[in-house]
């Protein structure tokens, strides 16, 4: 890949990175959630399919201020942390039901989003991605090649 592609790829995913923020803070916004940012959104997504330890949810998501997030979305009774079953000096993170009823709340919104997806893009769900998972590969093996 020449140096320019490269560039125009690094501008586009930090701009996708930036639509996927807005958008889901006009998501919160359309639901009337006021104690919720779009980071904390995306966290609610992430946990509502897994059990994360806080140490879980840093390594895989490059987002703002996990720790700070987590803390904010417990005192506002989104999330439970109990203790891991597997390593007492661990916690796990769950979706309390204001977590849940939230979560689907944020899934109606992001539902609208997906119903339009085949008029947008000519490429499938599936083999989108695809494509995006080799991107990730693509900067993985270049930062340890």
């Amino acid at each position: 890949m020449e140096r320019k592609g490269f560039n125009i790829l690094l501008e586009h995913i930090i701009r996708l990175n930036k639509v996927v923020f807005s958008t889901m803070k006009n998501n919160i916004k359309n639901i009337n959630i006021n104690d919720l940012s779009a980071t904390q959104a995306v966290l609610l997504l992430f946990i509502s399919e897994n059990k994360f330890g806080l140490l879980e949810l840093s390594n895989n998501y490059f987002l703002p201020n996990i720790p700070y997030n987590i803390k904010q979305m417990k005192k506002y009774g989104y999330i439970k942390q109990e203790k891991s079953k597997y390593d007492k000096r661990a916690y796990e993170i769950t979706l309390s039901k204001k977590g849940l009823d939230t979560l689907n709340k944020l899934q109606y919104e992001i539902d609208k989003y997906l119903e339009g997806y085949e008029k947008f893009l000519t490429l499938s769900f599936n083999d989108l991605i695809l494509s995006m998972q080799q991107i990730e590969d693509l900067f993985k093996h270049s930062k340890n090649g």
